[in-house]
C-alpha cells in the first residue's frame, strides 16, 4: 500500500468543505421542504414532527449539497464537526415508519408541485447513521 497525494488531497478539500457550514435550527415543515427541494418545485403544504432541536436549514452544506435542509434523530447542530453526536433528543417514535419500538423520529411530509416551465423534480438525499447494533431506532 503506497501513499497517494490525490486521496490526501481529496480528503483535506472533503474536511474543509464540511467546516463550512452552518445550522439553523427551524421547525417549520415549509421552511425545510423549500430548502430540500429548491428551485422549480412550489411547496403546497408540509409539516414537521419531532423534536424541536432535530431539524434545521443550513448554508454551505458539505459534500456539495450547498443550501438544503437536516433532519436528525439526534440535534441538528451536533451534525457539525466537533459537535455533539450523542444525542437523545427525548421525541416520540412513529409506529407508521419505523414500528412501535422506535424513538427520536424527525418526519416531514410535504406536498409539493413542478412550477410550469420545469420538466422534472430532482433531490440528492445523504444518509448517516451511528445506530450500530440498537434496536427499535427510527
Amino acid at each position: 500500500m503506497g501513499f497517494h497525494l490525490s486521496r490526501l488531497v481529496a480528503l483535506a478539500a472533503l474536511l474543509r468543505a464540511s467546516y463550512a457550514f452552518s445550522v439553523t435550527a427551524n421547525t417549520d415543515g415549509n421552511a425545510l421542504a423549500s430548502a430540500i427541494f429548491g428551485n422549480g418545485i412550489s411547496v403546497i403544504s408540509a409539516s414537521f414532527t419531532g423534536a424541536s432541536d432535530s431539524s434545521g436549514t443550513f448554508t454551505d452544506g458539505p459534500f456539495g449539497m450547498g443550501d438544503a435542509a437536516i433532519l436528525t434523530s439526534g440535534a441538528a447542530v451536533g451534525a457539525l464537526p466537533n459537535g455533539d453526536h450523542y444525542v437523545n433528543n427525548g421525541a416520540a417514535g412513529s409506529a407508521t415508519y419505523c414500528g412501535g419500538l422506535s424513538n427520536n423520529a424527525a418526519i416531514l411530509t410535504a406536498d409539493v408541485m413542478l412550477i410550469p416551465g420545469f420538466g422534472g423534480m430532482r433531490f440528492e438525499v445523504v444518509m448517516a447513521s451511528e445506530e450500530s447494533g440498537t434496536q427499535g431506532r427510527c
